[in-house]
């Protein structure tokens, strides 16, 4: 069986904010097995490592009015002292215009995408702010990642219908849908059919349904759809440790084919598809990306 995977989905994040997020996830009934004020980054990571995640798409988005930048700082540093992180950005309407937060992170500090999260920061996918940094994304083919779905938890609906109005709009636009819409995931398996930029993130999907009991129904549509899904644990605002979530995944009843597909190489598939630079199979470390750009850019100044 495969030994390491690409985990879609984690949150590594500044220290204070870290902490409150898993003092949070806690309270809401979540066991990650984290104990937050011992949490530090390098435990995370070490976890990480251990759980066989070879490279992940970090997600850091901001809660609080005025800390985009700040945010969109710390996470550069992050990833330029982790090889195995690939950085997105995120941003908030109470920042003013967000369209020159995702040109920075993505022209100037090459970041992979965007990524939202609706319902955490209370920002709707459809506000006019958020037209112009779609249109910009689609034009870049950088890769979009939103939170949808678990509506009763948060206690909040409207997700599902921005985005598919979003979709229709912007049919260029490489769109990661974290969480299937869960728990309407056949209503995600069907926009794969009307949207071809259009992935499926099943991050939390498979323990859910197997807590619900429709689990079953996941299989085929994993097996059928294996190149538009990946993978990923949440990690650490995670319903359960990162190793039991990719030791669930690890035995789900699919193909060794599929779940090699999805938990390699969709993710893999998805960072071509955006430009990201490859050495033969092996993306190219964020660092060493950015320090060839500076270099070219030194060059050309020289010139």
């Amino acid at each position: 069986m495969n030994t390491w995977w690409f985990d879609g989905h984690l949150h590594i994040m500044s220290e204070k904010r870290m902490k409150s997020g898993i003092r949070w996830a806690i309270k809401a009934g979540f066991d990650m097995g984290l104990e937050p004020e011992q949490t530090t980054e390098d435990t995370l990571l070490q976890q990480i490592r251990n759980t066989g995640i070879r490279y992940f798409f970090n997600f850091f988005f901001p809660i609080f009015p005025r800390t985009t930048l700040e945010i969109l700082n710390w996470q550069t540093q992050f990833a330029l002292r982790t090889p195995e992180a690939f950085p997105f950005v995120s941003v908030h309407v109470n920042d003013g215009d967000p369209l020159p937060f995702v040109e920075e992170a993505l022209e100037r500090r090459r970041f992979v995408g965007l990524k939202l999260h609706p319902y955490a920061q209370r920002l709707a996918l459809s506000h006019p702010l958020l037209e112009p940094v779609y249109d910009y994304v689609e034009k870049k083919g950088a890769i979009f990642v939103t939170h949808t779905g678990y509506d009763a938890f948060y206690g909040q609906s409207g997700i599902t219908q921005d985005l598919e109005k979003i979709l229709e709009d912007h049919p260029q636009l490489i769109t990661v849908v974290a969480h299937m819409l869960y728990p309407e995931m056949d209503k995600a398996f069907e926009w794969l059919e009307r949207f071809p930029n259009l992935y499926l993130d099943g991050t939390n999907v498979i323990y859910s349904a197997a807590q619900d009991g429709t689990i079953g129904r996941l299989y085929p549509l994993l097996e059928k759809y294996a190149d538009r899904i990946l993978f990923g644990s949440d990690y650490a605002m995670a319903m359960e440790p990162i190793g039991s979530t990719w030791k669930r995944f690890a035995e789900l009843p699919i193909s060794e084919e599929a779940k090699i597909q999805i938990g390699q190489k969709t993710p893999l598939q998805l960072l071509r598809r955006s430009g990201w630079p490859f050495r033969g199979e092996a993306p190219i470390s964020y660092r060493e990306v950015v320090e060839g750009q500076n270099a070219s850019h030194n060059s050309s100044s020289v010139r």
